[in-house]
Protein backbone atom coordinates (compact mmCIF):
# COMPACT_ATOMS: atom_id res chain seq x y z
CA UNK A 1 0.00 0.00 0.00
CA UNK A 2 1.28 3.45 -0.84
CA UNK A 3 -0.35 6.71 0.06
CA UNK A 4 -0.98 9.56 -2.34
CA UNK A 5 0.80 12.83 -1.48
CA UNK A 6 -0.68 15.11 -4.13
CA UNK A 7 0.18 15.92 -7.70
CA UNK A 8 -0.80 13.53 -10.48
CA UNK A 9 -2.92 10.77 -9.04
CA UNK A 10 -1.94 7.11 -9.21
CA UNK A 11 -5.12 6.12 -7.41
CA UNK A 12 -7.22 3.60 -9.31
CA UNK A 13 -10.89 4.57 -9.51
CA UNK A 14 -13.25 1.65 -10.13
CA UNK A 15 -15.18 1.73 -13.42
CA UNK A 16 -18.19 0.10 -11.72
CA UNK A 17 -19.37 -0.99 -8.31
CA UNK A 18 -19.00 -4.52 -7.03
CA UNK A 19 -21.91 -6.86 -6.36
CA UNK A 20 -23.12 -7.83 -2.91
CA UNK A 21 -21.73 -11.33 -3.45
CA UNK A 22 -18.31 -9.87 -4.23
CA UNK A 23 -18.48 -7.62 -1.16
CA UNK A 24 -19.12 -10.54 1.19
CA UNK A 25 -15.58 -11.99 1.28
CA UNK A 26 -14.09 -8.50 1.51
CA UNK A 27 -16.27 -7.70 4.52
CA UNK A 28 -15.29 -11.02 6.05
CA UNK A 29 -11.53 -10.47 5.60
CA UNK A 30 -11.76 -6.89 6.87
CA UNK A 31 -13.49 -8.17 9.99
CA UNK A 32 -10.87 -10.87 10.48
CA UNK A 33 -8.07 -8.34 10.07
CA UNK A 34 -9.66 -5.97 12.59
CA UNK A 35 -9.71 -8.84 15.08
CA UNK A 36 -6.22 -10.15 14.30
CA UNK A 37 -4.70 -8.20 17.19
CA UNK A 38 -7.57 -9.24 19.51
CA UNK A 39 -8.64 -5.59 19.77
CA UNK A 40 -11.12 -4.45 17.11
CA UNK A 41 -11.42 -0.72 17.78
CA UNK A 42 -14.60 1.23 17.09
CA UNK A 43 -13.15 3.13 14.11
CA UNK A 44 -12.30 -0.17 12.42
CA UNK A 45 -15.75 -1.65 12.94
CA UNK A 46 -17.43 1.57 11.76
CA UNK A 47 -15.61 1.30 8.43
CA UNK A 48 -16.64 -2.32 7.98
CA UNK A 49 -20.21 -1.48 8.99
CA UNK A 50 -20.24 1.39 6.47
CA UNK A 51 -19.32 -0.99 3.64
CA UNK A 52 -21.80 -3.62 4.78
CA UNK A 53 -24.59 -1.04 4.94
CA UNK A 54 -23.68 0.27 1.48
CA UNK A 55 -24.37 -3.18 0.02
CA UNK A 56 -27.43 -3.90 2.16
CA UNK A 57 -25.93 -6.04 4.92
CA UNK A 58 -26.58 -3.91 8.01
CA UNK A 59 -26.59 -7.02 10.23
CA UNK A 60 -23.92 -8.97 8.40
CA UNK A 61 -22.43 -10.46 11.58
CA UNK A 62 -25.61 -12.55 11.92
CA UNK A 63 -25.88 -13.56 8.26
CA UNK A 64 -25.35 -17.23 7.41
CA UNK A 65 -22.80 -16.40 4.69
CA UNK A 66 -20.68 -14.50 7.25
CA UNK A 67 -20.95 -17.13 9.98
CA UNK A 68 -20.09 -19.97 7.58
CA UNK A 69 -17.27 -18.27 5.65
CA UNK A 70 -13.62 -19.22 6.07
CA UNK A 71 -10.51 -17.30 5.08
CA UNK A 72 -9.78 -19.84 2.33
CA UNK A 73 -13.27 -19.42 0.87
CA UNK A 74 -13.08 -15.63 1.12
CA UNK A 75 -9.74 -15.54 -0.68
CA UNK A 76 -10.99 -17.89 -3.40
CA UNK A 77 -14.05 -15.71 -4.01
CA UNK A 78 -11.95 -12.58 -4.55
CA UNK A 79 -10.95 -13.60 -8.04
CA UNK A 80 -11.08 -10.52 -10.26
CA UNK A 81 -8.54 -7.71 -10.42
CA UNK A 82 -11.25 -5.21 -9.44
CA UNK A 83 -12.24 -7.25 -6.37
CA UNK A 84 -8.58 -7.65 -5.36
CA UNK A 85 -8.05 -3.88 -5.58
CA UNK A 86 -11.22 -3.28 -3.58
CA UNK A 87 -10.12 -5.73 -0.89
CA UNK A 88 -6.75 -4.03 -0.48
CA UNK A 89 -8.27 -0.53 -0.46
CA UNK A 90 -10.71 -1.63 2.25
CA UNK A 91 -8.05 -3.38 4.33
CA UNK A 92 -5.76 -0.36 4.01
CA UNK A 93 -8.55 1.85 5.37
CA UNK A 94 -9.13 -0.50 8.29
CA UNK A 95 -5.39 -0.35 9.03
CA UNK A 96 -5.38 3.42 8.79
CA UNK A 97 -8.36 3.72 11.14
CA UNK A 98 -6.58 1.95 13.99
CA UNK A 99 -4.18 4.47 15.47
CA UNK A 100 -3.08 1.80 17.98
CA UNK A 101 -2.58 -0.92 15.38
CA UNK A 102 -0.23 -3.71 16.16
CA UNK A 103 2.08 -5.65 13.92
CA UNK A 104 -0.48 -8.48 13.59
CA UNK A 105 -2.79 -6.32 11.50
CA UNK A 106 -0.05 -5.23 9.11
CA UNK A 107 1.04 -8.85 8.81
CA UNK A 108 -2.55 -9.90 8.06
CA UNK A 109 -2.79 -7.23 5.33
CA UNK A 110 0.46 -8.48 3.75
CA UNK A 111 -0.67 -12.10 4.03
CA UNK A 112 -3.97 -11.33 2.25
CA UNK A 113 -2.17 -9.41 -0.49
CA UNK A 114 0.24 -12.31 -0.99
CA UNK A 115 -2.60 -14.87 -1.02
CA UNK A 116 -4.49 -12.82 -3.61
CA UNK A 117 -1.38 -12.32 -5.72
CA UNK A 118 -2.38 -8.67 -5.91
CA UNK A 119 -0.27 -5.69 -6.82
CA UNK A 120 0.11 -2.91 -4.24
CA UNK A 121 -2.56 -0.20 -4.27
CA UNK A 122 -2.22 3.55 -3.86
CA UNK A 123 -4.69 5.18 -1.48
CA UNK A 124 -5.36 8.78 -0.43
CA UNK A 125 -3.64 9.99 2.73
CA UNK A 126 -6.72 11.90 3.80
CA UNK A 127 -9.12 9.62 5.69
CA UNK A 128 -12.24 11.22 4.19
CA UNK A 129 -10.89 10.82 0.63
CA UNK A 130 -9.98 7.22 1.42
CA UNK A 131 -13.53 6.66 2.71
CA UNK A 132 -14.94 8.04 -0.56
CA UNK A 133 -12.65 5.75 -2.54
CA UNK A 134 -13.79 2.72 -0.51
CA UNK A 135 -17.44 3.58 -1.06
CA UNK A 136 -16.89 4.04 -4.80
CA UNK A 137 -16.25 0.29 -5.01
CA UNK A 138 -19.58 -0.55 -3.34
CA UNK A 139 -22.12 2.24 -3.76
CA UNK A 140 -23.12 4.53 -6.61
Amino acid sequence: MTEEHGGASNIFRPPRTLSRKTAEPIIYLATRMSQSDNEAVRRETRIIDMIAEAVGYANYRHEKWFLDMTEAEALARINSDLAKKAALVVLAMVLKADSYRKEEEQEYFSWVRDQLGADPVTVPIDLEEHRKLVLSYFAD
